[in-house]
């Protein structure tokens, strides 16, 4: 007997609609977890609040990439850069981590604009 990801791939010869919906899902969370988007961390929303383990506000989520998230700190000139590795859920309409405000770096919000748009002065080079 085929294992589960074989006999849902082999499901794929069949037409869609004789497909069964946990087999439909199954597909799609194959998929999925080859994309890349390996955490899924394109679901999260900028704007979402991200909260500290001990409970503190860190800030919003500016952007949300693939391996990282920047969060925009309210009053301070500098982004928080946070690892997909320490989201540790998104739940209630917010980002939860596992780590602390100190285990995070920062970095200047004007160079990270520069970097993601390709400016040439941002790399020194040109």
């Amino acid at each position: 007997m085929p294992s589960w990801p074989e006999f849902a791939r082999s499901a794929t010869a069949l037409p869609t609609c004789y497909r069964s919906d946990i087999v439909k899902r199954a597909l799609a969370q194959e998929e999925n977890a080859m994309t890349d988007d390996p955490h899924n961390m394109r679901r999260i929303q900028a704007g979402t609040p991200v909260v500290a383990l001990n409970g503190e506000v860190l800030g919003t989520v500016r952007e949300a990439h693939p391996h990282y998230l920047l969060v925009d700190q309210p009053e301070a000139h500098n982004d928080l850069d946070v690892p997909a590795h320490a989201v540790r859920e998104v739940i209630g309409g917010r980002v939860q981590l596992s780590i602390n405000r100190t285990a995070l770096t920062e970095v200047d919000h004007e160079e990270t604009v520069h970097h993601e748009h390709g400016d040439p002065a941002s790399s020194g080079g040109c």
